[in-house]
């Protein structure tokens, strides 16, 4: 896959993508790192706050893959974060649907073994079950184009290239120029925007520059001939002109 202009002021598509994956698991995250810490406030038990340190985990790998420190990625560990993360939100929803998914949230409030509870833990565990679920279709999503666009190609081009490749913004796709080449926005269909200087043309060259001048044309009259000198009388020529003539 070609990255292509999409109109976001020149940005590619991968670029793009990485954005809006990332945003969306931000989102997820903070809404199921918030429904979980208040039925851990309300209704505290080991499953949500198994849910809740996915959370906080998940929170922390992607502020590491928006930020200038994305550049210390490589394949290698961009392939094994976002397998565990995947793996932990999976769990993190199974576990939480299994403790609160057949509780009524009717039950009030009151203290059960040392812990207080109430019905706000209830409710806000049931929502954590939604956005675990979310969560983890996101991080699978990240999980396949990290492995199409970054783990393969590197793979192809041999084993060392999962420790040296370069990783763009978002941890996704490899290193790529976010600003598309005139080629890929014609691939695209879109029209090509040049900079200033590449629509000035040349001045025409004028004779004032010398660029068109013609050498100057040099007939053969032009050239000067030498005389032909006559003979001076009196001269050690002059004897044998006057025996020709009397030859003659």
């Amino acid at each position: 896959m070609r990255p292509v202009n999409l109109g976001f002021r020149g940005y590619s598509s991968h670029f793009v993508i990485s954005i809006v994956i990332r945003s969306i698991q931000f989102l997820w995250t903070i809404i199921a790192l918030a429904t979980a810490a208040a039925s851990d406030a309300n209704f505290p038990n080991e499953r949500i706050q198994f849910s809740l340190a996915v959370s906080v985990i998940s929170f922390a790998y992607l502020v590491f893959t928006v930020t200038p420190l994305y550049r210390y990625a490589v394949p290698l560990s961009v392939i094994i974060c976002e397998s565990i993360l995947t793996l932990l939100w999976l769990v993190a929803f199974a576990v939480v649907a299994d403790f609160w998914a057949s509780v009524s949230c009717s039950f009030g409030s009151g203290h059960f073994w040392g812990f207080s509870y109430s019905s706000n833990g209830c409710t806000s565990g049931k929502a954590n079950i939604a956005f675990a679920f979310l969560a983890w279709i996101t991080f699978i999503l990240s999980l396949v184009l990290s492995i199409i666009f970054t783990v393969i190609p590197s793979v192809k081009s041999g084993t060392q290239g999962l420790f040296t490749k370069n990783i763009s913004i978002g941890s996704i796709f490899p290193v790529t120029n976010f600003a598309v080449s005139e080629d890929a926005n014609l691939e695209a269909g879109l029209p090509v925007e040049r900079e200033e200087s590449d629509q000035k043309e040349l001045p025409e060259p004028t004779t004032e520059s010398g660029y068109n001048e013609e050498p100057p044309h040099i007939s053969t009259t032009d050239v000067a001939t030498p005389p032909v000198s006559e003979p001076v009388v009196g001269s050690d020529t002059a004897p044998l002109h006057e025996a020709k003539v009397l030859k003659e």
